[in-house]
């Protein structure tokens, strides 16, 4: 699974420090910000050196903004990928929760410049993985 950095970064910061700021009394808004930002880095790095050793056929990355826009055909290229048969009922669940997964909205108000992190820095952070996962460098921040 692959999603593009500019939603990834301000998303994950973002729920971190709800966490961090609900469990523990922290004067900085988006503590250990440089941390998470390693980490996102081998969220990158990890299955592109891993998926480098084995068969092409043997691997598959999956974009999510594609399973979000159409989770039931999506998981329909997994399966075909791998050969397997999806049974009726699972087809039908999938169906349903595409009809509920639209219904959703996310109620996560941020900014990058709020975080202290720009477009171009993270373009810059991220170059390898836009151009291993071909990541659209254009898309907008997530909201």
């Amino acid at each position: 699974m692959a999603r593009n950095p500019m939603s990834v970064v301000p998303s994950l910061v973002s729920y971190m420090a709800t966490g961090f700021h609900l469990f523990c009394e922290q004067e900085e808004k988006y503590p250990y910000r440089s941390d998470i930002l390693d980490i996102i880095d081998f969220y990158y790095q990890y299955p592109r050196e891993a998926m480098a050793k084995l068969p092409r056929q043997d691997n598959m990355v999956v974009d999510y903004d594609s399973l979000v826009v159409d989770p039931t055909g999506t998981v329909l290229d997994v399966y075909t990928r791998l050969n397997l048969e999806m049974g009726e009922k699972y087809r039908e669940t999938l169906k349903l929760e595409t009809k509920n997964a639209r219904k959703y909205k996310s109620t996560h108000d941020y900014s990058l410049e709020d975080m202290g992190l720009s477009r171009q820095a993270i373009l810059s952070m991220y170059s390898d993985s836009y151009q291993d996962y071909q990541f659209d460098p254009l898309i907008e921040e997530a909201k």
